[in-house]
């Protein structure tokens, strides 16, 4: 089983102040369209490590009980909701991960039109109830879902991939067990654990109240300059 970071999810009130405010500090990003419930759409900030961050919000008029991902849309505020790691043969994956322990959820369909009018298909599941982190698996080419062109990776903030994912956690130990049956054999560090996930890794922090979504993303960049953003309640920072 080998299980890499697919991508990082931002729950925003409204997705184009939220595109014009990445933009604004140097991000490349594309509308991505609407899921197929027509009731959320998003938009796409890839890396050239073929990682990326996802924005997504409701589309005006509908409201998060109305939605099929409502776990990745807040109640209130805006900030990280989940993340996805990314499989190429889900059942099998999702086999191995329940004959190791864990709560794995049924394999759901998913999909979204692009705006040239492509409909992109995808396979995902939970696990433990939860979307921190969830299994994806692209039925239509992955290409078409996250395009890594050299227009679209090319930030002029120098971001080229997704270092870390920090998460804080108000157990430890239960934490490491929820992710050591998701991904790999931790390194311990005072109070933390690192999870290395393809060329990404997940940090667990031990806080007390500490929640399983992310609270601070790190990205690769290759700029001297490197200010830290909260942008729409997510903390970015560049190394």
């Amino acid at each position: 089983m080998t299980l890499s970071l697919d991508h990082v999810i931002v729950s925003v009130n409204d997705l184009q102040t939220a595109i014009e405010t990445y933009r604004s500090v140097g991000f490349v990003v594309n509308y991505g369209g609407k899921h197929a419930d027509g009731v959320t759409e998003n938009a796409l900030i890839v890396f050239q490590d073929g990682t990326y961050i996802e924005l997504i919000a409701l589309v005006e008029g509908r409201t998060r009980d109305e939605a099929n991902f409502k776990q990745l849309l807040k109640e209130t505020g805006e900030g990280f909701t989940g993340y996805a790691l990314l499989s190429d043969n889900i059942e099998a994956d999702l086999a191995s991960l329940k004959q190791r322990g864990a709560n794995v959820g049924q394999i759901q369909q998913g999909s979204r039109q692009a705006p040239d009018g492509q409909i992109l298909q995808w396979e995902m599941a939970p696990i433990d109830h939860q979307m921190s982190p969830f299994i994806i698996q692209d039925v239509s080419d992955r290409s078409l879902r996250v395009k890594t062109t050299p227009e679209n990776v090319t930030h002029t903030n120098g971001a080229s991939g997704i270092h870390e994912i920090l998460i804080e956690v108000s157990n430890l130990r239960e934490a490491a067990q929820h992710y050591g049956d998701d991904v790999s054999a931790p390194l311990a560090q005072y109070k933390s654990l690192r999870f290395e996930v393809g060329d990404s890794a997940i940090v667990l922090h031990s806080v007390k109240g500490g929640t399983m979504e992310p609270y601070t993303l790190t990205l690769h960049t290759n700029r001297t300059t490197r200010n830290p953003y909260t942008l729409h309640g997510a903390n970015v920072l560049f190394i």
